[in-house]
């Protein structure tokens, strides 16, 4: 509702914003390889939130919790964990991971659109359908699938790189099926 909305109500809602420009533009090249500094950045602050996740999922109570409620509920309930409040605070934290990653994308990109999450969505939950559901790991290495497929799927078809995203879903429901 909140995606159509801004699409149908807010003036020209479907044409892509500009994002600022946040992180500095400087890059420092070895040969043919160039490192820019909002890669690294990006690469960095992920990595660092995938390593949040890990420890809060693996160290705290709250992630004792989360998996306790994930693998029976009523067991959970009976052994007195609040199952209300571990569930709004399950979701509390994937709503801040995904408003992260889109701050990231619009970072890299300098451009937000309306629907942006939504294919990143459909690439997330087929990245833990590949790897998993209920491993963080197999989801990372979901996630690196998909997007090697991707890769490959625009150098084998330079000519309709614009279908990399079709063939990476095409081979991602090849291997799930």
């Amino acid at each position: 509702v909140l995606r159509e909305s801004i699409r149908l109500f807010f003036p020209d809602g479907a044409n892509p914003k500009r994002f600022p420009a946040l992180l500095p533009d400087w890059s420092h090249s070895w040969g043919r390889f160039t490192l820019r500094f909002d890669n690294t950045v990006l690469l960095i602050t992920g990595l660092l939130m995938i390593v949040g996740v890990q420890l809060i999922i693996k160290h705290t109570k709250l992630g004792m919790a989360i998996r306790a409620v994930s693998q029976d509920e009523e067991t959970a309930k009976v052994m007195g964990i609040n199952f209300n409040l571990v569930v709004f605070i399950t979701f509390a934290i994937g709503s801040a991971l995904a408003a992260f990653a889109g701050l990231v994308s619009g970072l890299y990109y300098n451009e937000i659109t309306f629907n942006m999450g939504l294919l990143l969505g459909a690439i997330g939950f087929s990245a833990a359908a590949v790897g998993g559901f209920g491993n963080l790991y197999g989801a990372i290495i979901g996630g690196f699938l998909f997007a090697l497929l991707q890769t490959v799927g625009a150098v084998l078809l330079p000519f309709a790189s614009a279908y990399k995203d079709v063939f990476a879903f095409g081979i991602i429901i090849v291997i799930m099926a």
